[in-house]
């Protein structure tokens, strides 16, 4: 009989030879074949539902034109079969224009020519950030959009595009008869039609101060739901925005928002994601490795200092864990550098040009991806080991004390600073947004630990993901960046 404070790692994968029911290894092909089959199934609903959210009739096509001093301008352009006017949209601050791709769909979806650009520094641009430039680079896309048939032109700008919309606006001769500022209080009012659009949580402006700035001179459109994130998103807020640019330009017929293709956007995000992390898991879960012992004493004392621990008490795990291990740290870093490539490049497939430009082809982006990764590693893999500290018994339990521990301080702090200084609405949100990416990473390091039966194949996973996410998030302003 093993002693008590003793026991094989209970959250091995399918894989393990003999499982505590029993199940031999001769067992293992099948149940990994009918997995991976499940999983690559679930991936490939994904990507059909989000092909078929592009509108019926509607061609895209990537361009480049000659911004300014000559530099190289990107975009997407959304065709309809007989365009009927021309709608250039620009995106905010560490976004791009995959994620305007939903505002591009709906006005393509009524005969409009929709152009998501990307600002330099974002999405698929090889250059560096300028936010000086961005109504320059307006300019630039004005002048060639005049080229697509004399057709009459609106702009849709949010937040930092809204600002960069103004400022390109304030020249005479532009082109462009209609202005939306999505999230953005423009310093001054064009002379165009103009109007002011934001969900009713918007943080950067109430709806007060939005009509005090409008006052005579633009219109206000506002979606009861949404705030300054999710706005490009809103399909109440872009229904809306679309029948007010066709009044603006004077364009005929009933505006209908594309709904079926939004809610395939949405279940082709959800479970382009959740088979990522199947399929992941299961790569990662392949490599051999071998069993350790892990101890699991009960803890005497009364206080801790870990944080995880207090998580773990309030959710009845109250003993000493051991750090799971299977193998050389060398065998756990190939582990997580598997499960993380799989996932990044399953999920960015799903994504890219639909809600997130996240293609791993930038040279930029790929090298920032590949220099911030060692430097996250080290406190990754300390703060994995100290949740480790904690008797957690499977992946479950790991992903909601990771979970909990990391999101509650951030969420609380989010909301104290909301309602103690509510001008400070827009960094609560920016926290927010940060206790969702550490969700995500609690995830990643519950499924990698479990399939690849060690805590440090976890940590680099999440080391690697995190620096994903800020190498395709943040704006390009490094000397690498082409």
């Amino acid at each position: 009989m093993k002693p008590p404070d003793l026991h094989i790692i209970s959250d091995m994968n399918t894989s393990s030879a003999v499982s505590e029911k029993g199940h031999s290894g001769a067992e293992r092909p099948p149940r990994l074949r009918r997995s991976l089959f499940a999983g690559l199934c679930v991936y490939g609903v994904a990507l059909l539902l989000m092909h078929m959210s592009v509108p019926s009739g509607v061609t895209r096509e990537s361009v480049s034109i000659a911004g300014p001093d000559g530099k190289p301008c990107v975009a997407t352009v959304w065709r309809p079969n007989s365009p009927k006017a021309i709608m250039l949209i620009g995106h905010g601050v560490t976004s791009n224009q995959g994620v305007m791709a939903t505002i591009a769909k709906a006005f393509a979806a009524n005969g409009y020519t929709a152009v998501t650009l990307d600002f330099w520094g974002h999405g698929r641009s090889r250059e560096r950030f300028d936010w000086s430039s961005n109504a320059a680079q307006l300019k630039a896309w004005f002048a060639w959009a005049h080229g697509l048939g004399g057709l009459p032109m609106a702009y849709l700008g949010h937040s930092m595009g809204g600002m960069a919309g103004a400022n390109a606006l304030a020249a005479p001769d532009t082109g462009v008869s209609a202005f939306v500022s999505l999230g953005m209080l423009p310093g001054n009012i064009p002379a165009c039609k103009t109007a002011v659009a934001a969900g009713r949580f918007e943080e950067l402006f109430s709806e007060g101060e939005a009509r005090a700035k409008a006052g005579d001179k633009a219109d206000v459109i506002i979606s009861p739901f949404s705030d300054h994130s999710l706005e490009p998103l809103d399909p109440v807020l872009l229904e809306r925005i679309v029948t007010w640019v066709n009044g603006a330009l004077g364009l005929p017929g009933p505006v209908r928002f594309p709904w079926g293709a939004w809610a395939r956007v949405l279940l082709a995000t959800v479970f382009g994601c959740v088979s990522a992390f199947w399929l992941a898991g299961l790569a990662a879960g392949m490599l051999p490795r071998k069993a350790h012992p892990v101890r699991v004493q009960p803890l005497h004392r009364r206080w801790s200092v870990n944080p995880y621990r207090f998580t773990g008490r309030l959710l009845g795990r109250t003993g000493m864990g051991d750090a799971p291990r299977s193998g050389s740290f060398l065998s756990a870093l190939v582990k997580g550098v598997l499960f993380s490539a799989v996932f990044a490049l399953l999920l960015s497939w799903v994504l890219d040009g639909h809600m997130f430009t996240s293609g791993l082809a930038h040279p930029g982006r790929f090298a920032t991806w590949c220099i911030f990764a060692p430097f996250l590693l080290p406190p990754l893999l300390a703060g994995a080991w100290v949740l480790e500290r904690v008797d957690l018994g499977g992946m479950r339990m790991r992903f909601f004390v990771s979970a909990l521990t990391r999101c509650a301080p951030l969420l609380l702090l989010s909301a104290a600073l909301f309602v103690a200084v509510p001008r400070l609405a827009f960094g609560c949100m920016i926290l927010c947004i940060w206790a969702f990416i550490m969700a995500m990473l609690s995830a990643v390091h519950a499924v990698t630990t479990h399939r690849a039966a060690d805590y440090r194949a976890g940590a680099v996973a999440s080391a690697v993901l995190l620096a994903w996410t800020l190498a395709y998030w943040l704006p390009l302003s490094w000397p690498w960046i082409r």
